[in-house]
């Protein structure tokens, strides 16, 4: 029986020293995890908060993007058409240059033609002085 109250005796000091420190540490975790998932209410809001302005800076992005492809689409028709106008430009030029050679080509002739007529009155004036 010397056995029964050693077991006892230990049993009982447990239950009053060890046992009511053991309740104070279970409260204390209880508390602790009672905070943590307070907070892990107000992390999960957070994130559902920046998830929805995420959420819409994308569409806010979305709406650019198509903005930008609106525009790609207008600056390649004005290109197309400048570049059909600049070809345009190119055939009149080069056909304005053909009759510009023709005009440059004309005047010359009419010019050595004129200084042949004015050689011939000079020698005509020049019989006619003579006589």
């Amino acid at each position: 029986m010397g056995w029964f109250n050693v077991y006892g005796s230990f049993r009982q000091i447990i239950q009053d020293l060890i046992a009511p420190s053991l309740e104070a540490i279970q409260g204390k975790l209880e508390a602790i995890n009672a905070r943590v998932d307070a907070l892990n209410v107000k992390l999960d809001a957070r994130i559902d908060g920046l998830d929805a302005k995420i959420d819409g800076q994308n569409t806010r992005i979305d709406v650019l993007d198509t903005k930008i492809d609106v525009l790609d689409i207008k600056i390649e028709s004005m290109r197309s058409s400048l570049d059909a106008k600049i070809e345009s430009l190119r055939a009149e030029v080069h056909g304005l240059r053909g009759e510009f050679q023709e005009l440059r080509l004309d005047v010359r002739q009419k010019w050595e033609q004129s200084l042949e007529v004015h050689e011939r009155l000079a020698a005509v004036e020049a019989k006619l002085e003579i006589r």
